[in-house]
C-alpha cells in the first residue's frame, strides 16, 4: 500500500532500493527486491514471517550487507556499510528489538547517538531535554523524560525509540512491525503519529 501527499508523486524518489538480494547459507532471504519511497509517503512492506522484511530494513540501516543491488538517496547511489552511514543520510529506524537501555531514562535513551552522548554538562542536558520535548510535541505523545525505560509500557517504549530516531531530523523513518504487540488504541495512536510525520514530508517505511 502506498499513500502520498499531494504533489509528492512528481518529485524524485527520496529513497530507492534496487534489485536487492541477500542469502544466508543456501536460503534466499531477498531475491531482486526493489522499492521506491517519496517524501511524505507511507510505504507498507507486507509479507509473512520470514519473508525478508526485517532483512531489507537492516540492509538499509547498515546492519546487514546486500549480496547484490544498490541503494539511492535523492537519485544518488550511496554506500551504507554501517549504522553511522545511514545516520549521516538522515535515515532513522525503529527496529523490532527496540535496542533501548532498560536502566536508562527516556531522556538518556532518546539522546543515544546524538552529539550530546558522552558530554552531559548542565547546558547540554538542558539543550537535549528541550530538543526531546520538541520531538515529543511533534509526535503529539508525551513520555516522562526522567522515567526509566524498564518502567514504561510497550507502546511508550516504542514512542521513545521513535523519538530517538527523530532527534536528528530523520528524512526517512523505517518501522519494523511496530504494532505487533499493540492494543487497538495504541495502534491508532501510532497511526496518528505517522500521519503527522507524513505531513512534515518524512518518508515512512512501515
Amino acid at each position: 500500500e502506498q499513500r502520498t501527499v499531494r504533489g509528492a508523486a512528481s518529485a524524485a524518489p527520496l529513497l530507492e532500493m534496487k534489485n536487492i538480494s541477500k542469502s544466508f547459507g543456501g536460503s534466499h532471504a531477498l531475491d531482486q527486491v526493489s522499492i521506491s519511497l517519496q517524501a511524505g509517503q507511507v510505504l507498507a512492506l507486507c509479507g509473512a514471517n520470514g519473508a525478508g522484511k526485517s532483512t531489507l530494513v537492516k540492509i538499509l540501516a547498515g546492519l546487514e550487507s546486500a549480496d547484490e543491488g544498490e541503494i539511492l538517496v535523492d537519485g544518488e547511489k550511496v554506500d551504507i556499510s554501517s549504522p553511522r552511514d545511514s545516520a549521516a543520510l538522515r535515515l532513522s529506524f525503529v527496529h523490532q528489538e527496540l535496542n533501548l537501555v532498560p536502566k536508562f531514562t527516556t531522556l538518556q535513551n532518546m539522546a543515544m547517538g546524538s552529539d550530546a552522548q558522552g558530554s552531559w554538562g548542565v547546558l547540554t542536558t538542558r539543550r537535549v531535554r528541550r530538543q526531546a520535548l520538541e520531538v515529543q510535541e511533534r509526535l503529539g505523545y508525551r513520555v516522562p523524560l526522567d522515567t526509566r525505560v524498564e518502567d514504561l509500557s510497550l507502546s511508550d517504549r516504542w514512542m521513545v525509540s521513535l523519538g530517538r530516531s527523530l532527534m536528528r531530523s530523520g528524512r526517512v523513518v523505517a518501522m519494523d512491525e511496530p504494532t505487533a504487540s499493540f492494543t487497538d488504541e495504541e495502534a491508532q495512536r501510532l497511526y496518528g503519529v505517522i500521519d503527522e510525520l507524513k505531513r512534515d514530508g518524512v518518508g515512512i517505511l512501515y
